[in-house]
């Protein structure tokens, strides 16, 4: 009884044994359709040799699968799952490569595959040849293979890179270090750092190269170019804006070609806005509309108002600098005075009540414990008491009248024009009227106005203490 016993459980124990292995070991159909004669390997065990251009047997999943037969490349793939697997053995290529200098290293698909010459067998299709050694340009070659196609190439390394530099247009007066060339084109040159020179209209004008060791190497040279935008309308000397940048005009701005949000805005004026697309040299015209106009009507006789030194009876409503001049009479003669001065946005209808004073560089003024200094107006109450501070000395002047403070070293002057202009002193350019408050030492000055190049009037002007001079040009 005990031994029928011990036998079914020794049965059992088998039973449950195989199951279990079975359980954890599932194996799959698998079935390679290839070549007769061509031998089956999987996960490196021999399996068979394919007859009926097929074979089937039991696999684990996944696992390497490889076919040989004498004379065909070797056919390898990573099983994933289960079924049927077609493998198609291809007959070899054979490439024969032959180099200078005779130690070159060849690389095959990125594999290193021999120093010198040599022959291999490789899979036909395309395949990437790189030969590099020390003192040489690398040197890349393509070459596709038919099966069992035999194919030589010879490959010769040089100590120079052939550099192509690409631009999009034609560009002379280019540099390559200290080489004068002309874009684009193709040089042969030695491996290193080099720095390519354009003509300073081009935005990247000095650009660093570094060619490689290599045959052949190809450079898209940065070839943008500065357009000139030129902006001209009524009122002059509006501010206009490009972008996120802000130029003052009537001039010339040089901007990269592409798209542009404009704005032109003056005081006293509504905007004007558009937008662009600069591809070449451009003019853009402008009228700005103004805000409000007004008539001056002011109050009392003999007077006479200059603004920006000229008498104008409609102005648009804006700041400028203001001037109130009242004929005298005495016995013997006429004078014309100046009353009041300062700025004003042109709304005045009587003579303002307050007394200026204007300070020139240098000058310092103190009025109820509040410090000014100059260049500058400041408006007083008459019998007004101020401190007056000219370098050392300080005084207390009551003020009762228009008054100029001047320092030794400067005086105060106006220059004004009708339209804008450029002012050049002496042969130097001081800015585009009207200018305000310009400081001079007192002298004799030549003064120049011109219109881009040309001149369009030219004073000799003495400058005095004591008073605000004025040069006007009345175009």
């Amino acid at each position: 009884m005990k031994n029928r016993n011990f036998y079914f459980n020794f049965c059992y124990g088998v039973v449950l044994f195989v199951l279990l292995f079975i359980l954890a070991n599932p194996g799959y159909a698998l079935t390679i359709i290839g070549d007769d004669g061509a031998i089956v390997y999987y996960n490196g065990q021999l399996v068979g040799t394919i007859k009926g251009h097929q074979l089937s047997f039991d696999a684990q999943i996944p696992g390497a699968l490889k076919l040989i037969k004498p004379g065909y490349i070797p056919f390898e793939k990573m099983v994933t799952q289960d079924g049927t697997i077609v493998a198609n053995l291809v007959l070899p290529a054979y490439l024969n490569i032959v180099v200078l200098p005779t130690d070159s290293t060849i690389y095959i698909d990125g594999e290193m595959i021999a120093n010198g010459s040599t022959k291999v067998s490789l899979k036909p299709g395309e395949h990437v040849i790189k030969v590099s050694a020390p003192g040489f340009a690398e040197k890349d070659v393509k070459v596709y293979l038919n099966p069992y196609e035999e194919k030589r190439i010879d490959i010769t390394l040089k100590n120079t890179v052939t550099l192509t530099l690409d631009t999009s247009k034609r560009i002379e007066n280019a540099f390559l270090n200290f080489d004068k060339i002309v874009l684009p084109t193709t040089l042969e040159v030695q491996p290193g750092r080099y720095r390519l020179i354009l003509p300073t209209d081009f935005v990247n004008y000095i650009q660093e190269i570094e060619v490689p060791p290599v045959d052949n190497y190809k450079l898209s040279v940065d070839s943008r170019q500065y357009k000139l935008l030129t902006i001209l309308g009524k009122p002059e000397n509006a501010l206009v804006k490009v972008g996120s940048d802000f130029y003052n005009v009537p001039g010339e701005i040089r901007l990269v070609n592409g798209k542009y949000d404009i704005q032109v805005s003056s005081p006293g004026y509504k905007n004007f806005n558009t937008t662009i697309l600069l591809e070449n040299d451009q003019v853009l015209y402008y009228t700005l509309e103004p805000i409000e106009q007004i008539d001056v009507l002011l109050d009392g006789t003999n007077i006479t108002v200059e603004f920006d030194g000229f008498s104008q009876k409609l102005l648009v409503k804006r700041l400028m600098f203001t001037t109130i001049k009242q004929m005298t009479k005495d016995s013997e003669a006429s004078e014309e005075n100046v009353v009041w001065f300062g700025f004003s946005d042109g709304t005045l209808k009587d003579i303002p009540k307050s007394i200026p004073v204007a300070l020139s560089q240098g000058v310092q003024v103190v009025v109820d414990s509040v410090i000014y200094s100059g260049p500058g107006i400041i408006q007083v109450f008459s019998g007004q008491a101020i401190n007056v501070l000219r370098g050392p000395n300080l005084e207390e002047i009551v003020v009762e009248t228009p008054l100029v403070l001047d320092s030794v070293e400067s005086c105060l002057v106006n220059i004004f024009s009708r339209s804008v202009l450029d002012v050049f002193v002496n042969g130097t350019y001081i800015g585009k009227t009207p200018i305000y408050l310009a400081s001079l030492p007192e002298g004799t000055y030549t003064f120049v106005f011109k219109k881009g190049e040309n001149e369009l009037y030219k004073e000799d002007v003495y400058i005095e203490n004591g008073k605000i001079n004025e040069v006007r040009v009345d175009k």
